[in-house]
């Protein structure tokens, strides 16, 4: 089934046969996996199904549907003696909360909790996947006796027959049910390899994110001209810019209008802008501060959301294009397998000089391709004048700025990726791939050294 995700998606085999061969070869003990995905959970005793219904939970209600779950009284008690009522319950995806609440630590038991937390902010164990803004239709489950007795050799052959299908709304909704019953079987398997709290909760996060809309982040050095870009692809002046870092926290742009629009901080370094943008309704848009500031938080920030990432944006300025610690930053993304798309912004520094201009991109190209294996899409823009010529529309001089700013093949190329529901769904599935295949890697590599993993394998 998983390589029928790769051929009928397009998608490197290597990629997604490299993790499954790891995961199959580290511990894959179940012969009934399929059943993750076929098992949906009961309606709710509480009443209270729907995610949006959990944050009117009472902190009785919570103790209840822990107790309903099987969470013994220590879990209960301290659930009680921190006073988590439903809107609380959703922020601990996070372990260092239960570590502050004195949750029982075993990892195994954490788990369970997220796993079950999962499922009660994804009603019917995952709601139709969203591609493009638009809901995919359900399909019905393979029988589990049947799921259980067929080889990967026949499922190959079942699923190489089907491959020459056009892509179908209820095919994209089976490979999404087929990739979250992966990630679980990715997230077990972790916990036998005593692995990182951390390392669990991004994979659950990422099988939840499946079901999100595409989230592309922007992330370079400061004053390369992040905000100033993202300001231009919007159209309207929504991020500060300054000669400062102006960005310390992660700033995630959502749609909004009326009374849904503005900022919500979630705590310092995590806001929400709500923007009656309508490019907004099809992708989540994460400005994220500068890696180069001298504030090394920041830096720690950025680098902490982009295993969460499905598209990245690499924004280098043509002052200083693809720097040594530029480099180090897409040998992580790298790490993570990430897609990415490089922008050389300030090219009306140049003015109008193509030769220097094409020069420099050349140079971009190949040296992200060294360090990433792979050689990026390259957009040359001037994300300044982009914006000015957006803001000034009726002024006669605004087609000329347009012009001079590039920035209409960059703005074709988001776009396309984000209408094109094959070039979409390929990118959104791949995303946890990347990180299922570092953590296997990483876990794979300490397993063959010793066995056991010891805190220097962990870190």
């Amino acid at each position: 089934a998983h390589g029928f995700v790769s051929s009928i998606l397009g998608m490197p085999g290597s990629k997604l046969s490299q993790a499954i061969n790891r995961r199959q070869t580290l511990g894959a003990r179940r012969t009934g996996r399929a059943s993750l995905f076929m098992t949906r959970r009961a309606e709710s005793t509480l009443g209270l199904r729907a995610a949006s219904d959990v944050d009117a939970w009472s902190k009785d209600q919570v103790s209840g549907w822990l107790e309903q779950e099987g969470f013994g009284e220590e879990w209960q008690l301290a659930f009680a003696q921190n006073e988590i009522d439903g809107e609380a319950l959703k922020l601990l995806k996070d372990p260092a909360f239960l570590d502050t609440m004195g949750v029982p630590k075993p990892v195994g038991v954490r788990l369970k909790f997220w796993q079950k937390l999962d499922e009660l902010l994804t009603p019917d164990g995952g709601a139709p996947a969203v591609i493009n803004g638009s809901p995919v239709a359900e399909v019905t489950a393979m029988d589990p006796g049947i799921a259980a007795s067929v080889s990967v050799e026949e499922a190959a052959q079942l699923a190489g027959a089907a491959v020459k299908s056009p892509l179908a709304s209820d095919l994209v909704e089976g490979i999404v049910r087929d990739e979250r019953a992966f990630i679980d079987s990715m997230c077990d398997l972790l916990v036998e390899l005593d692995a990182k709290d951390r390392d669990v909760t991004l994979l659950l996060d990422l099988k939840q994110n499946l079901q999100l809309l595409f989230s592309v982040v922007v992330v370079g050095e400061f004053n390369a001209g992040k905000s100033s870009l993202i300001n231009a692809i919007l159209g309207s002046k929504f991020c500060p810019e300054g000669v400062v870092p102006t960005t310390t926290s992660i700033n995630m742009l959502r749609f909004g209008e009326g009374e849904e629009s503005g900022k919500t901080q979630r705590n310092k370094d995590y806001v929400e802008m709500f923007l009656p943008v309508d490019l907004l309704k099809q992708v989540t848009v994460v400005d994220t501060p500068g890696t180069n500031a001298i504030i090394k938080e920041q830096t720690k920030l950025t680098k902490g959301f982009i295993p969460q990432s499905d598209l990245i944006l690499f924004v280098t300025s043509a002052e200083r294009p693809i720097t040594e610690t530029e480099g180090k930053l897409l040998d992580y993304i790298r790490e993570w397998g990430k897609k990415v798309v490089i922008v050389l912004n300030k090219v009306d520094l140049f003015n109008d000089d193509q030769e220097s201009i094409d020069k420099v991109k050349d140079f971009v190209a190949e040296n992200a391709g060294k360090i990433l294996g792979v050689t990026p899409p390259v957009f040359a823009v001037a994300g300044r004048l982009a914006l000015q010529s957006k803001l000034a529309r009726d002024d006669p001089n605004a087609a000329a700025l347009w012009r001079r700013s590039r920035f209409e093949e960059l703005e074709t190329y988001v776009v396309d990726t984000l209408t094109n529901k094959k070039q979409a769904a390929k990118i959104k599935l791949e995303s946890p791939l990347g990180v299922a295949e570092r953590f296997l890697s990483s876990y794979e590599q300490a397993s063959n050294i010793g066995g056991e993993l010891t805190e220097d394998d962990k870190q």
